[in-house]
This record gives C-alpha cells, sequence and structure tokens, in this order.
C-alpha cells in the first residue's frame, strides 16, 4: 500500500512539473501495462507565492522648535515629536513649515532599504555673538567661553553666568537678537 501511495505522489508532481505525461497505469490502479495520461485541472495548480513586499526605509524628522511636516507632499504630522515615517527607497523632498512665522526647512534627502534616518535642524535662525566682557569668563547655557570668542547662539533667550573671584554669579537672562550681536557685561548685560 505504501508503495502505492508513493508513485501516485510521484506521478502527481511529475503531471504538476510537466503538465501532463505518461504514467505507469499500475501506480493509477489501471491494469499492468497500459499507459494513461495524467491530466491536472487548471484550478488545482497552486498559485505562486505573492511578490515579497519590497523593503522600506525609516525617517525621524526632529525639527524644533515645531513645524508641520510633509513628505513628497503627504501631511506626517508636527515634529519634533513626529512618529518614525515608513518610506520606500529613494529620494524624497520633505518641508517643514511653521504658518505663523513662514519659516520653513526645505530638504532632498535619498533613503535606501532598512535604512533609519533621522533629520534634525531649526527654525530658528542662528546668530554671531561676539564676547566682550570684563569677567574673567562667562558660561551661556552651560559653556564657557572667553572675552574676544565668537560663537554661534540662535536667536531668543539664554541663560547667562559671569564668572567670579567665587565662581560664577547668579544666573540672568538675555534675548539675543536674529541680527549678529556684541555681548556685554557691562552696564548690564546685553547682547546689542
Amino acid at each position: 500500500m505504501k508503495l502505492i501511495v508513493t508513485w501516485m505522489v510521484v506521478a502527481v508532481v511529475v503531471a504538476l512539473v510537466l503538465g501532463g505525461c505518461l504514467v505507469d497505469a499500475a501506480a493509477r490502479g489501471a491494469p499492468a501495462g497500459l499507459p494513461v495520461r495524467a491530466e491536472v485541472a487548471a484550478d488545482s495548480v497552486a498559485e505562486p507565492a505573492a511578490a515579497p513586499h519590497p523593503a522600506v526605509g525609516f525617517v525621524t524628522v526632529k525639527i524644533g522648535p515645531y513645524c508641520d511636516l510633509s513628505i513628497d507632499g503627504i501631511a506626517h504630522g508636527r515634529s519634533p515629536r513626529a512618529a518614525r515615517i515608513a518610506l520606500p527607497p529613494g529620494k524624497h523632498v520633505l518641508v517643514c513649515a511653521q504658518m505663523v512665522t513662514g519659516r520653513q526647512v526645505t530638504r532632498e534627502f535619498f533613503l535606501d532599504a532598512l535604512e533609519h534616518l533621522v533629520i534634525r535642524d531649526s527654525l530658528v535662525p542662528q546668530v554671531e555673538v561676539t564676547i566682550s566682557v570684563r569677567a574673567p569668563g562667562v558660561r551661556i547655557d552651560g559653556l564657557r567661553h572667553t572675552s574676544g570668542a565668537r560663537i554661534r547662539l540662535t536667536a531668543g533667550r539664554h541663560r547667562v553666568e559671569l564668572a567670579g573671584e567665587n565662581g560664577y554669579g547668579p544666573p540672568a537672562y538675555v534675548n539675543v537678537p536674529s541680527v549678529p550681536c556684541t555681548f556685554r557685561d557691562r552696564p548690564a548685560i546685553t547682547c546689542q
């Protein structure tokens, strides 16, 4: 019995592969020596497996302080809190805009399959600031600088501490304008 089942399986496989062939009649239960033609119904042939989905890449956008994000013209929420975005491999165009201020960041980027790209930027302009203080040093947002240094800061409010004989003094807050300025500590701490 086992031999007959094996021959039947072989006959079906050959029929599927070749689309029809002569099979020994004994394997089909017919009298020995009589050839038969094995036919396979069209609906009994297995469908080929669906093509696998193409691999995607991922992009995370961290543009601050906030902006409405779109990639290839499709909205993806608000940055910097937008979720990781799955995209097909290839070239993409990102636009992150603040409608209220009119500021926007536009980036073209290429993404490979399975890549995870993080795009970071800011809509707040960077300003060149010259440090001109009488104090031995100054700390701005926790970073030490000396008089004469030229640094870049974002426009807006910054925490400032002047160095003294016994370490740094109490913090003050200075607004940096959106144009280059000179940071001074006399008569008051300003950046003009």
